[in-house]
């Protein structure tokens, strides 16, 4: 990263690339390792009903997100409720 370098941090200059598309303005955030290895992520893969999906769509749509994040939050709810029943 050009320490030299600075830009305008206004939404025109994030707009037309000036920030954001810039490789001057670019620095790795992690020092090694994956995304996924350091939120302690694994991959899954279930098979569900296609029908299920489609409802998990419409729900996730009215909440503004997408139907894989919806998924993740009912299983956190869901674990965290029966946990605290115990």
């Amino acid at each position: 990263m050009n320490q030299e370098l600075t830009a305008k941090d206004t939404h025109s200059d994030w707009e037309n690339g000036d920030m954001g598309k810039n490789e001057n303005y670019v620095r790795k955030s992690l020092d090694s390792g994956t995304v996924d290895e350091k939120l302690g992520l694994i991959p899954v893969s279930i098979r569900l009903q296609e029908s299920l999906i489609e409802n998990l769509k419409i729900i996730a749509k009215s909440q503004g997100i997408g139907y894989q994040p919806l998924i993740k939050l009912v299983l956190h709810k869901y674990v965290a409720a029966e946990l605290n029943q115990k």
